[in-house]
C-alpha cells in the first residue's frame, strides 16, 4: 500500500463508502451539465443521446464492503500494465464477481479526479473538465488504434486563454463519447496519492459503454477539420 494511504488508515480514514455520497441536488446538476457538454460538441455529432444517474450501480458501489484505501491499492488479480500510475483496484471495479451482471452489460471505469470535501465540488471539478472541449481536437483522433483518447489532445498543457488542458484525454472524451449511457460516482472520503495538497477528497465514475476499439469518441455529422 501507498504509504501516504497507510498513514490515512492509521489515522482512521477507513470509514465505509455509504458515508460519502453525492447528495441528489448535485448529482442532478452533473448530468445536466454533462449533458449540456453532449449538445455542444465542438464537431457536431450525430446521434448524442443524454445519459442518466445510474442509481442502482451507484447502491451497489456504496454496498461493496471495503475500505476506501483499497480503490487505491494497486491491483493484483486485473492489472493490464498499460499505465503504471492507474494501475489502482478502482479501474478494474467492474471485474470484481460482485459487479458481474454490470460487467456482462459494458460497465467499465470511466475516470478518477480529486476535489475538496464540501457540498458541489464534484459538480465544480465535472464543470472545469467538460471546459476542457478547447482541449480536444476531433480530426486528431485515432481512427485505428486506441490510446484512451490521448490522440484527441494535441494542445499546449496551458492554452494561451489560460485553461489548462494537463489530462484532458482522461476526462473530457470520455464524457463525449456517443455509447456512453449513464454513470455513477462515489466520493472515496480520501484523496489519493497523486493529489494535490490543498484537495481533501476524490471521487471515483463507472458507467455503460463498450470497450472503445480507437479514439474516435462520436461520430460526427461532418468531416471537420476542428
Amino acid at each position: 500500500m501507498d504509504f501516504k494511504l497507510m498513514l490515512l488508515s492509521l489515522l482512521g480514514f477507513q470509514s465505509t463508502l455509504a458515508k460519502v455520497e453525492i447528495k441528489y441536488k448535485e448529482k442532478m446538476q452533473i448530468i445536466k451539465a454533462v449533458n449540456e457538454g453532449r449538445r455542444h460538441v465542438k464537431a457536431p455529432a450525430q446521434n448524442m443521446k443524454s445519459i442518466t444517474w445510474d442509481y442502482e450501480l451507484e447502491n451497489d458501489i456504496r454496498a461493496f464492503n471495503v475500505s476506501p484505501s483499497w480503490f487505491y491499492e494497486n491491483s493484483t488479480k486485473y492489472s493490464d500494465n498499460q499505465d503504471i500510475h492507474y494501475d489502482f483496484n478502482l479501474r478494474f471495479l467492474m471485474k470484481e464477481p460482485e459487479f458481474k451482471k454490470y460487467d456482462d452489460r459494458n460497465y467499465s471505469y470511466i475516470f478518477h479526479d480529486t476535489c475538496n470535501n464540501g457540498a458541489g465540488n464534484v459538480l465544480g471539478i465535472f464543470k472545469f473538465r467538460l471546459r476542457q472541449k478547447d482541449c480536444f481536437k476531433y480530426s486528431k483522433c485515432s481512427q485505428d488504434t486506441f490510446t484512451n483518447f490521448q490522440s484527441c489532445s494535441s494542445v499546449p498543457i496551458v492554452r494561451g486563454s489560460g485553461m489548462h488542458c494537463s489530462w484532458s484525454w482522461r476526462y473530457y472524451t470520455p464524457l463525449i463519447r456517443d455509447d456512453l449511457k449513464n454513470i455513477a460516482c462515489m466520493r472515496l472520503g480520501i484523496p489519493g496519492p497523486f493529489t494535490p495538497s490543498h484537495q481533501k477528497d476524490a471521487f471515483a465514475c463507472y458507467g455503460q459503454m463498450p470497450q472503445a476499439t480507437n479514439d474516435i469518441p462520436y461520430k460526427a455529422r461532418l468531416k471537420s477539420k476542428l
